[in-house]
């Protein structure tokens, strides 16, 4: 089982540099993680072509959110290029892993058969719409220090 279930967002700061560079990973990071948990609240996949078993054995929704721990376990780090989004809490990763790989590996639970993708692993990526949000704050972002820059 791994140390983490996490995605690391690589980020264009178009020569940003200091407080402003920080701004935008800790915005890009918010989003990242609120799409995540937009997503699973609709009991639906934020990753691209991404699996997730919708209903329960009860048909209710599967919505990962029954006690909150794990979805109140999602965030995100700052890193120099970027930031990583998911699941760093030790207490939660193994239902992190379970749950996005679909308890491969669990001795009593059928492998695949209760999937819910929530974040990207491999070359998987985020579905386009969160990409194409996360790269339109990052530009408004730059077009109002420009903006302001040019005022001065």
């Amino acid at each position: 089982m791994p140390d983490k279930v996490t995605k690391r967002i690589r980020i264009d700061f178009k020569g940003a540099k200091g407080a402003l560079k920080d701004r935008i990973k800790r915005e890009v990071g918010e989003i990242a993680v609120e799409e995540i948990i937009n997503y699973l609240s609709s009991a639906k996949s934020p990753v691209s072509n991404g699996k997730y078993k919708t209903f329960k054995k009860d048909k209710t929704p599967a919505q990962l959110l029954e006690d909150g721990d794990l979805w109140e376990s999602i965030e995100f780090e700052e890193y120099r290029d970027g930031v990583e989004v998911g699941v760093f809490d030790a207490d939660q990763i193994g239902k992190a892993y379970g749950h996005n790989s679909g308890f491969k590996g669990h001795p009593t639970i059928p492998e695949g058969k209760y999937q819910r993708e929530f974040i990207p692993t491999g070359d998987k990526d985020f579905k386009k719409t969160i990409r194409d949000k996360i790269k339109r704050r990052v530009n408004e972002i730059l077009r109002e220090e420009n903006a302001s820059k040019s005022e001065e």
